[in-house]
Formats: structure tokens, C-alpha cells, sequence
């Protein structure tokens, strides 16, 4: 089975699985939402601000592959 049948949830990994390899996206929303607009995302903090959201997104991946493996291990 492939690893995408498994984040999109078609596989056989189990929903709480699937939910920690999507919750990224909804905290982009939730963390991006409000520096909308602000003064935050003028041009010296936009870049930390990004290269701090691609680090966490970088953190989330390996750990949620991790995830990924131990369901497919009890699976």
C-alpha cells in the first residue's frame, strides 16, 4: 500500500494517523490567518516567519513518518 493511500486516509492506517499527518495544513490556517494584514509580514519578519513555518513542517514530516511506520507496523 502506498504511503499517499495512507495520508489520504483510503489506507489502512488509523484515523488518528492520518488526522496528525493533516494537521499541519489547518495550523497553517490558524497561525497564518492573523499576520494577514499586519505588520508582521513586512519584510524582515516574513522571512523568519516562513523559514519557522518550513522548519516546523520539516519537523512535522520526519516525526509524522515515524507515526506512519508504527501504523503500518500494528496494521
Amino acid at each position: 500500500m502506498s504511503r499517499w493511500a495512507l495520508i489520504l486516509g483510503t489506507g489502512s492506517a488509523p484515523l488518528w494517523a492520518n488526522l496528525f499527518v493533516l494537521m499541519p495544513f489547518a495550523l497553517t490556517w490558524l497561525l497564518l490567518v492573523p499576520f494577514i494584514g499586519s505588520r508582521a509580514l513586512k519584510l524582515g519578519n516574513a522571512a523568519l516567519f516562513w523559514l519557522t513555518l518550513a522548519s516546523v513542517y520539516w519537523l512535522w514530516w520526519f516525526v509524522s513518518q515515524a507515526f506512519i511506520h508504527y501504523a503500518m507496523e500494528a496494521a
